[in-house]
């Protein structure tokens, strides 16, 4: 599991942009889009290490963009390195204009009133030390990619990559294909290309008896260690949601990849026959290994997410 998270620390910094959409078996019912800014201070190349004294892991900011009525409801946490010090947390209220700092059990919180959580990004982003661990098995799965093909991407003046997905738009589900049948959350038709995995099964068990979700199943590459598809049960024991992750293949001149990063998160309460799919929606600006120049932690400064939180 610490594999799985320096595979993704090479990036150093990261800006991504996501459309999550509340979906019924009738199609859609909500959205929200939002772009996250991620900094990473372990597993930094070389000469691009930043000075770390409050012993952080990663610096994270999820910023709401639309619609307008959730606006600026914003937050962002520090994860630290080890067990000492608990995550700091913090969420930004526009009714109340005021920051609020809020406990680390949060991240098991539904996001939004979504059917996902912080700690589900990327299927997995919370504290290794705050879960039980145990590989179960081996076996070969049939996972989604968004294209059959790798999809060439730039290298910019400051080190970074830019990000290019298989269309200009994020990916199409099922309720939005004419005279669709099955699922409404389900990629549509043609969009995904399954590909043959090998991973190892490993089960996660939270040691916080206030933690939101019980038993975690994961299926992680042996290769990539990316996160394809999570199993999650509630604290009952019983099986409530299942998650999938999508992803295509790009590569920069220099050599620089993007493996790790996922194209659409899928989340389904099954449950509440309700499903959450969160899709990287295509930008301009959106950029993967960002140089301290361009995001450091002074960037998720209290004074700074106010000020972006406005």
């Amino acid at each position: 599991m610490w594999n799985f998270y320096f595979q993704r620390f090479r990036f150093m910094a990261l800006t991504e942009s996501g459309h999550l959409i509340w979906i019924t078996k009738s199609g859609e019912e909500r959205y929200i889009l939002a772009t996250t800014y991620l900094c990473y201070m372990m597993g930094r190349p070389p000469g691009n290490e930043i000075n770390n004294p409050d012993n952080v892991l990663m610096y994270e900011f999820q910023r709401m963009l639309e619609p307008m009525s959730i606006k600026g409801t914003n937050t962002m946490a520090y994860t630290y390195i080890g067990s000492k010090k608990a995550d700091t947390s913090y969420a930004y209220v526009p009714a109340i204009r005021r920051t609020r700092q809020t406990g680390s059990t949060t991240r098991s919180d539904p996001f939004m009133g979504s059917d996902s959580w912080l700690d589900n990004t990327y299927l997995w982003n919370g504290r290794n030390d705050s879960m039980k661990w145990k590989c179960i098995g081996e076996k070969t799965i049939l996972v989604g990619f968004t294209s059959p093909k790798m999809i060439p991407v730039e290298d910019m003046p400051d080190g970074s990559i830019t990000t290019k997905f298989p269309s200009n738009r994020r990916l199409i589900l099922n309720y939005e294909t004419p005279g669709w049948t099955g699922a409404s959350w389900a990629p549509a038709p043609n969009t995904i290309t399954y590909t043959p995995r090998k991973v190892w099964v490993i089960e996660q068990q939270p040691k916080d008896p206030y933690y939101s979700w019980g038993l975690h199943t994961l299926y992680v590459d042996k290769e990539t260690y990316t996160i394809w598809y999570k199993e999650v049960y509630e604290r009952s024991g019983d099986f409530r949601t299942w998650c999938a992750s999508f992803t295509h293949y790009s590569e920069s001149p220099s050599g620089k990849r993007n493996t790790g990063q996922w194209d659409t998160l899928l989340i389904i309460d099954e449950k509440a026959q309700h499903a959450t799919a969160v899709c990287s929606y295509p930008r301009s600006d959106l950029r993967l290994y960002m140089p301290a120049t361009k995001m450091d932690p002074d960037f998720f400064s209290l004074s700074n997410f106010l000020k972006l939180s406005k």
